[in-house]
C-alpha cells in the first residue's frame, strides 16, 4: 500500500512542482501562454498622431535675424507656410512650401527639409518690387535645406541653411548671403 500512496502523492504534488519550471521554459523559448505575474502582454505601440498645423519662431546666425512662421500640413510630409521676419535692415514677409523627406512613417520624427519662400518687403508699395537701396531688400526667394524634429508631444525644432536670391535697385537679380536659422515651435 505504501508504493500506491507514494505514487498518488507524486501525481497530486507534481503539477505544482513542475508548473514554475514549465513556465520558465516556455518564457525562455518565447512561447506565450496565459499571462503570469512575470509576463507582460504584447501590446501594439500607439499610433502616432498626425499634426495639422504649427506655430514657430526662430533666429538666424546670419539671416534672418528673427522670424515667425505659421504652417499648415496639406499632406503629412508637405507644409504650406506663411513667414515674417527681419532680414538685414528690411522686414520681409511671404509664403512658401516645405517637403519633409526621409524618416519612417507618415510624419516622421526626424526629417530632411527642402523648401523655399517667396518674400516681399511689406513696407514697399505694390509697384516697388525692386530693392530701393543697399540698406533694404525688395522681393526675393529663399531656398533652404535642413533638419526637422517633431516629437510625439508636438515640440518642433528646425535647423536650416540656404540662400537668398533678390532683386536690386539696378534692375538685376543677385544672390544674397547664406541663410542660417534655428526655429522652435509647437505643432497641433
Amino acid at each position: 500500500m505504501k508504493p500506491i500512496a507514494t505514487v498518488l502523492t507524486l501525481l497530486l504534488v507534481s503539477p505544482f512542482l513542475l508548473a514554475p519550471q514549465q513556465a520558465s521554459a516556455q518564457q525562455a523559448a518565447g512561447v506565450s501562454g496565459a499571462p503570469t505575474a512575470l509576463s507582460v502582454p504584447d501590446a501594439a505601440p500607439p499610433a502616432r498622431r498626425i499634426r495639422s498645423a504649427y506655430l514657430s519662431a526662430g533666429f538666424g546666425a546670419a539671416l534672418p535675424l528673427v522670424h515667425v512662421d505659421v504652417g499648415v500640413f496639406v499632406a503629412p510630409r508637405v507644409v504650406i507656410e506663411a513667414t515674417a521676419g527681419l532680414y538685414i535692415f528690411s522686414p520681409l514677409a511671404g509664403v512658401g512650401a516645405e517637403v519633409h523627406l526621409l524618416g519612417d512613417g507618415e510624419q516622421p520624427t526626424h526629417a530632411l527639409v527642402l523648401g523655399g519662400h517667396v518674400l516681399v518687403d511689406p513696407t514697399l508699395g505694390p509697384s516697388e518690387w525692386r530693392s530701393p537701396g543697399a540698406e533694404s531688400l525688395g522681393a526675393g526667394v529663399d531656398l533652404l535645406a535642413g533638419y526637422r524634429f517633431l516629437s510625439d508631444g508636438g515640440f518642433l525644432f528646425r535647423a536650416t541653411a540656404g540662400g537668398l536670391v533678390y532683386t536690386t535697385g539696378k534692375q538685376k537679380i543677385e544672390a544674397g548671403p547664406i541663410l542660417l536659422s534655428l526655429t522652435f515651435g509647437a505643432a497641433f
